[in-house]
């Protein structure tokens, strides 16, 4: 089950994901982290 985070938590892991530069994969990076690819996408357009 998603966990239902705000607006800060989305930037937060967003920023974590652009700070590695390439070294994890985003399916990897939200296996890891517990996200849903789908939803990481969609707020990383919505966000940034």
């Amino acid at each position: 089950m998603a966990r239902k985070l705000d607006n800060t938590a989305w930037e937060e892991y967003i920023n974590k994901f652009d700070s590695l530069q390439g070294s994890k994969t985003v399916i990897d990076f939200c296996v890891e982290n517990e996200l849903i690819k789908s939803q990481f996408y969609y707020h990383k357009k919505r966000l940034f």
